[in-house]
């Protein structure tokens, strides 16, 4: 642009272009490395190597001084990280993209991992439907998920902090034996019970290989090695899980007699929650009313007043301000929740789980109608259906009740499946409540939140829950 007449330019505008073109220039080749991974790695990793690669009819040695390559790497083209000639404003260069994958670079960790086929390059196209083949099912984001986090994370990321210089599966028995080491604490330099969890993972994956190189030796051959894992470091394994579960069943017991405590605990507040909210309704704005020695007084926003504001009252002692409609909308699901998981026996996934469908009944030959709960296949892949007791059938009408008075139907919502990362079909959910303008599902980590705040509140008089 060219200068205006009689304005002085500003010193500092070439900084901040200047700051900004670096911002971009650095952000594109962050992109870029990402990009490699799951699109191009393998490519990369040839280049990188100096493996003649056909490209548009030609082929080409990767070199920085005689520039027989492409000379820049595309980052938004949609069929991934393209190689070009002509730089433009979503180009990297190639020089400046291999080098931030050379040793001792921000990003060599992951540019080293390039060569690892089964998470990378051949991963949708092949290990994914081996597994499939295998488990006579596709394979979800959390198997997928603790499968990278087995192989690349636990065992190939600390080989190459272990030997940097690593360049395939066979693995020396110095290296493996520091790696051993390395996993029997975790990060938070706590012991690490699931070190044959790891075990397994690591030598079904180097058997994997083999059976693959069986089948396929030109494409899979180049890769086996012989496993580390000897079968003696699974010996003891029945032991051992059955010791997890031995602790598992303490906790159970140890906890077990605190649970009266905490249902009372939620009651309690569930009913003075309930009988504030049904006194201050009673009443005008400006009137005062008597809760448990207390006199409140019922006030609106000095603002935007509108018919259907949640109920305030004001403590007249204190001065503060009590959204009474809000706290009885939550002591409610915090007595639901408790309530639900007590009676049914449902993990807190399933409990989440439930629609207005899980609702269902049973008429026996002599008329005698048995209400039941339809818990879907969640842990176990197996439906159950439990027959509701009294108790159960009190607080899923309580659920009920609340999402259709006034005769609505209750809402369909979908929701997020934290371990598949997947949304669910529109489905009539139990468990939802209204947060604002929104009406969401209540998740898994909400309810160990409502928890985990209980049981502070309780560990204020009864120090045995500061430990749950």
């Amino acid at each position: 642009m060219d200068p205006v007449e009689g304005v002085t330019p500003d010193p500092s505008t070439d900084a901040v272009f200047e700051i900004l073109e670096r911002m971009r220039t650095d952000l594109l080749l962050t992109i870029a490395v990402a990009r490699m991974a799951p699109r191009a790695g393998k490519l990369a990793a040839q280049l990188i190597k100096g493996v003649q690669i056909p490209f548009m009819g030609q082929t080409y040695r990767y070199s920085l001084t005689r520039g027989r390559a492409p000379s820049v790497f595309d980052v938004c083209d949609p069929d991934g990280l393209r190689p070009g000639w002509t730089a433009s404003s979503t180009t990297v260069g190639a020089d400046r993209l291999f080098n931030a994958l050379t040793y001792g670079s921000e990003h060599h960790a992951w540019g080293g991992r390039m060569w690892l086929p089964t998470f990378f390059s051949l991963w949708e196209e092949d290990y994914r439907h081996r597994l499939a083949a295998v488990h006579k099912a596709d394979t979800d984001y959390s198997s997928l998920k603790n499968l990278i986090l087995m192989i690349a994370h636990h065992f190939w990321v600390r080989i190459e902090q272990i030997n940097p210089g690593q360049a395939d599966l066979r693995i020396s028995t110095d290296t493996y034996t520091r790696w051993r080491e390395s996993i029997k604490t975790r990060e938070d330099s706590k012991p690490r019970t699931g070190q044959d969890v790891i075990l397994i993972g690591v030598r079904s994956f180097y058997y994997d290989l083999h059976t693959w190189a069986a089948e396929e030796p030109g494409q899979w051959a180049v890769w086996v090695a012989p496993c580390p894992v000897l079968p003696a470091e699974l010996r003891g394994l029945g032991a051992r899980r059955r010791r997890i579960n031995d602790r598992s069943a303490s906790r159970t017991r140890i906890r077990q007699p605190l649970l009266p405590t905490l249902v009372r605990h939620v009651e309690d507040r569930y009913d003075r929650a309930r009988t504030m909210l049904e006194q201050a309704r009673t009443i005008a704005v400006g009137e005062t009313f008597v809760h448990e020695g207390s006199t409140y007084r019922r006030i609106e926003r000095t603002h935007h007043t509108r018919p259907d504001d949640p109920i305030r009252v004001r403590d007249e002692a204190t001065g503060t301000v009590v959204h009474v409609q809000t706290d009885e909308e939550a002591t409610f699901w915090d007595w639901a929740c408790v309530e639900t998981l007590r009676h049914s026996g449902a993990r807190i996934e399933e409990m989440c789980e439930l629609t207005h469908l899980s609702i269902r009944q049973y008429q026996r030959p002599n008329g005698e109608v048995i209400a039941l709960l339809v818990i879907a296949p969640s842990m176990t892949d197996r439906e159950r259906v439990i027959p509701m007791s009294a108790e159960l059938f009190h607080v899923i009408a309580a659920i009920v009740r609340r999402h259709t008075g006034g005769g609505r139907p209750i809402a369909t919502l979908s929701r997020f499946d934290p371990h598949d990362k997947v949304w669910s079909e529109p489905m009539s959910f139990l468990f939802q409540r209204r947060s604002g303008a929104k009406r969401s599902v209540i998740a898994g980590t909400t309810v160990l939140n409502q928890l985990k705040r209980l049981c502070n509140e309780l560990a204020e008089h009864h120090p045995a829950f500061r430990t749950v």
